[in-house]
């Protein structure tokens, strides 16, 4: 079986394997070449029904036809061209803006954050069209203070204003959002309460209208003033130039020294007529005496005025009714603004926030007004509405930790504005 294959059958069998694969490269190239007459014919056959086919519509491809499609695709060239240049320019636009700053309001008297009580559709609306946070905080809760950091975007350990006469942030006003803003090309407005001297302001606002104090100093209570003053100024601003709206409302703020206190429109004494305003748990005696021995027990000013406000229950159901109808009022003033907004055609380039200068105790621990680091007075309403939020941010809540420090920042960043190197907030759009 294991014999040794001699020379002749070695030579054998080598001449077999190469007849062996001479045939299988001519098999091989047969049916290539088969192959290749095969898609050759197949082509032929393709090409000659195009030929049919175009033969049979000879029309379609006519010299009017072509000339038709060739306008079209320009036509549409043309449209898409002035598509991307409108969304250019729109781009480059620089945003209006306008502040809602209410004063003494916190942060669940709006309907959106869950009170029963009062009515504030048109702040909601706002809210479900942008962003309602959550936790914003006011770092001072005081009116002068409060609007002090407002504008400067500095703590008041910053901007050392300890009394409205004693407007020391002003040394940054060069700093400030209002200045920065003017600088950019900004026409700007300020309606309503101030309550600084005027100082270096002047030149910075184009169009200037404060006051504030009471509620019903003259013929228009001041609530209307504030709607119509600002309308004014949209109607009057240049149409050429991006602006700043800044409508500082003095209510729901009490009248101090009147003692109705709190004042609200004829038009508005029907609202909550027929509820009965739940009174805080925390309003007791034993609250009050809960309180650290700082509150100076009797002489405390919160104290003072909850004896004025909020002692008795008839007493509380009368204040705090005339106080939810004046926040009623600025909401409904809001909603006139806004739609004076539309009416240009600016409202979807316009950035609208919506925020207070202090919150307020109604009641609570025993006492009314503000001042004190508790949530009631620190903790106040933010909205925002901001054209350029992701749609699936619209109508979402933010329960992030947020402070006045912030709004500075945020308003320059709307404007595409560098914040001065003074600000210590944060940009939150």
């Amino acid at each position: 079986v294991n014999k040794p294959l001699d020379a002749s059958s070695i030579e054998k069998l080598a001449a077999a394997a190469q007849e062996a694969q001479v045939k299988y490269d001519t098999a091989k190239k047969t049916f290539e070449t088969q192959q290749a007459e095969q898609a050759k014919a197949q082509t032929r056959e393709r090409i000659q029904q195009e030929l049919r086919l175009m033969e049979e519509n000879r029309h379609v491809y006519s010299e009017e036809y072509l000339s038709k499609v060739a306008s079209d695709v320009q036509a549409k060239k043309k449209q898409q061209q002035q598509q991307q240049k409108k969304e250019s320019s729109e781009k480059k636009k620089p945003m209006n803006i306008v502040l809602f700053y209410a004063d003494d309001w916190r942060h669940d008297s709006i309907g959106v954050a869950g009170t029963q009580i009062v009515k504030t559709p048109v702040i909601d609306q706002l809210a479900r069209e942008g962003m309602r946070f959550t936790h914003n905080c006011v770092t001072t809760s005081v009116c002068w203070i409060s609007r002090a950091t407002l504008y400067s975007g500095q703590y008041m350990r910053r901007h050392n204003t300890t009394m409205p006469d004693n407007a020391l942030w002003y040394r940054d006003w060069n700093q400030s959002w209002p200045t920065l803003l003017k600088e950019a090309g900004y026409h700007q407005g300020h309606v309503g309460k101030w309550h600084f001297n005027s100082g270096p302001v002047s030149k910075t606002w184009d169009f200037w209208r404060s006051y504030y104090g009471c509620h019903q100093c003259g013929p228009k209570h001041v609530t209307k003033m504030n709607e119509e003053d600002s309308i004014d100024f949209l109607k009057q601003r240049p149409k050429d130039k991006p602006f700043l709206l800044s409508t500082c409302f003095f209510a729901p703020h009490s009248h101090d020294g009147n003692p109705l206190v709190y004042v609200p429109q004829n038009s508005s004494l029907q609202l909550y007529s027929d509820v009965d305003v739940p009174i805080a748990t925390s309003n007791t005696q034993e609250a009050w005496l809960n309180l650290p021995w700082f509150f100076e027990k009797g002489l405390n000013e919160g104290r003072t005025r909850w004896k004025q406000r909020f002692n008795e229950p008839d007493k509380y159901q009368h204040m705090m009714k005339n106080y939810y109808r004046l926040i009623s009022e600025v909401d409904y003033a809001c909603g006139k603004i806004i739609e004076e907004l539309e009416k240009q055609g600016v409202l979807d380039n316009t950035l609208i926030i919506f925020t207070t200068d202090n919150g307020y105790f109604h009641g609570e621990h025993a006492l009314a007004g503000k001042w004190y680091p508790h949530q009631e007075s620190i903790r106040v309403p933010l909205v925002m509405k901001d054209p350029r939020m992701p749609k699936q941010k619209v109508g979402t809540v933010n329960d992030e930790f947020t402070l006045s420090i912030d709004l500075a920042t945020t308003i320059l960043g709307a404007a595409g504005v560098e914040p001065g190197s003074r600000m210590q907030g944060r940009d939150i759009a």
